[in-house]
This record gives structure tokens, C-alpha cells and sequence, in this order.
């Protein structure tokens, strides 16, 4: 049995590797860079009359699995600063050569690196942690995420979730219920979100920690007991422009939606 170390130095070796482009390892970049993130991270269920600060020109901010970049530019444009972590130090690389005037810390794969504590009024993730099929890793990065954050700091960190997991029904008019599943395929690439999936030779969409309705109530306390306090989250249904946002396609994806899970670090 592999340990949870030796499945995140897979992890870097996959994503350190430079025969695959920095634009392939985010994959659907051009469909990535018209999602309406901002909106989701910053805005209760990513309603624009919601926002979780009252102003953020003023606060610093982390991207938890930065990778090349991407968001970390993006949210650059509300924030004082953007600092970024990735297990990558061939991604940090290409970040900081976009973003110059910005810090990068490189992790372990399954802390935050460097990254002071007690820092950033918000840390945030997008199509980074579902990645990561290792329970044990995820609650480490989680520790980690509250030690960066200043009392009072909040996070927002995106997930991957499919309504019907662990079947991905391939006719909807065909489903009959939920115990009988008329033309549904099972999944069993991905692990179920309690799992430590250490054996794991493959990452980024090819083994990823998949949630469902079964689970959700696992994963949420699992993030109030670590936070010590009310996670609350949220749902963006990709099916209705997967396949079309903006001109733009997404490759075909196990998952149905983002979910977004929100809190704070307590102040004491």
C-alpha cells in the first residue's frame, strides 16, 4: 500500500512533467477563461447582491493550486495582492513569468509551502483540489488553508459534484428512479470523498475525488469540525453550457456541477 506521500509526489511528477503543455494541464483553458468564477468565490451563491466583503481592494488574497497562473491574474484586478501555491515548480515557474509582481510558494502536495500564516484575508481554489483523491491530503491542505488565513479570513474552494454518483446516466428521459437505473453507467475511476486513494497512478481529471448527494453532508462536516465553525456552499450547474460557453467547449467531464464550500477562520 502506497502512502499519502508517495501519491502526492505522483502528483507533481504528473503535473511537473514537460512534454504537457501549462494550457493542457488546466485543459478547456478557453472554456476555464469564460467561467464566471469571480462570481462564485466572491458572491454567496454567486448572487452579485451577496458579496462576502464589503471591499477587497484593500486585502490579500491565495490561490490554493495556482498552477500557470490563471486565476491568480484574474483575481489580481479586486485584490491589493494574489499570492499563489502549486505542487508544480515548473507551473510556479510559467506564474510568475505572467505574474512577476506576485508571490509563489511551492507546496509538498499537501501543505502550503512557505506561505506565512496568518496572512490572507481570502483563500480560494478552482479546479484544484478535486484533483485530489486522497482524503488524508485534502484535510492537511485544509489545516494548512486555516493557518494562512488571518482570524476573521474567509475561503471559498471549489469542487467537483454529480448529482446522480455514482452512475453517469447517459439518457436522463430514461432514468426511473433512484434505485432502478435505466441505461446508467457506474464510475468507479474516482474515489468517494473519505477514501485515501494512495494507489492512485494518475491525477487531473483521470482519478479525482468525486462527491455526491450521498456524501455531501460527510464533506461539509468534515470542513466545520477543521474550521471550527458553519461551512455553507454552493451549486453552478455546468451541463447547461458545458458543451458551449461562449463559443467555447469543455471536454467531456464526470461531473454535473461545481460546488463551492464557503467559511471563515474563527477569530480566537
Amino acid at each position: 500500500m502506497k502512502s499519502p506521500d508517495d501519491y502526492s509526489q505522483m502528483q507533481k511528477s504528473f503535473y511537473d512533467n514537460a512534454l504537457v503543455s501549462a494550457d493542457d494541464i488546466v485543459g478547456s483553458y478557453d472554456w476555464h477563461e469564460n467561467f464566471p468564477y469571480e462570481t462564485n468565490l466572491l458572491y454567496r451563491y454567486a448572487d452579485i447582491r451577496l458579496p462576502i466583503f464589503s471591499e477587497t481592494a484593500s486585502l490579500q488574497a491565495l490561490d490554493v493550486g495556482c498552477g500557470p497562473g490563471r486565476m491568480v491574474a484574474r483575481m489580481q484586478r479586486y485584490f491589493r495582492t494574489v499570492d499563489g501555491v502549486d505542487i508544480s515548480p515548473r507551473l510556479l515557474e510559467i506564474a510568475l513569468r505572467k505574474n512577476p509582481k506576485n508571490r509563489f510558494f511551492e507546496s509538498s502536495g499537501a501543505d502550503l509551502g512557505a506561505a506565512p500564516s496568518d496572512t490572507y484575508d481570502f483563500v480560494y481554489s478552482t479546479i484544484a483540489l478535486q484533483h485530489v483523491a486522497v482524503n488524508s491530503v485534502r484535510q492537511r491542505i485544509l489545516f494548512h488553508i486555516r493557518r494562512v488565513l488571518k482570524p476573521g479570513g474567509k475561503f471559498t474552494l471549489q469542487f467537483a459534484f454529480l448529482d446522480t454518483w455514482p452512475y453517469r446516466i447517459r439518457n436522463y428521459g430514461w432514468l426511473l428512479s433512484r434505485l432502478h437505473l435505466a441505461r446508467a453507467e457506474r464510475i468507479s475511476t474516482h474515489a468517494e470523498w473519505s477514501d485515501d486513494k494512495t494507489d492512485a497512478t494518475a491525477t487531473n481529471g483521470l482519478c479525482d475525488v468525486a462527491l455526491g448527494p450521498e456524501s455531501l453532508k460527510t464533506a461539509q462536516n468534515e470542513f466545520e469540525r477543521i474550521f471550527d465553525g458553519a461551512v455553507e456552499y454552493w451549486f453552478h450547474d455546468i451541463r447547461i453550457y458545458q458543451k458551449n460557453l461562449r463559443g467555447t467547449k469543455h471536454v467531456d467531464y464526470w461531473a454535473s456541477h461545481w460546488i463551492f464550500f464557503h467559511g471563515s477562520k474563527p477569530m480566537h
